[in-house]
């Protein structure tokens, strides 16, 4: 649903934007849910390469 969306444990974690390396971080009371995603999320943003587009972009 449109909510499950924007539940922050669904969404577990987001990218830090504007530095040097792949930085996603997350709420500080996170369950194992929030974890979890948080991990797959990451997993993401580095096998994306995030960070060097960034850099490249900017």
């Amino acid at each position: 649903s449109y909510f499950d969306r924007l539940d922050w444990e669904n969404i577990g974690g987001t990218p830090i934007i504007g530095i040097n390396a792949n930085v996603v971080i997350g709420h500080g009371i996170s369950k194992r849910k929030a974890i979890m995603n948080m991990v797959l999320k990451t997993r993401g943003v580095v096998h994306a390469n995030l960070a060097q587009k960034i850099k490249e972009a900017i």
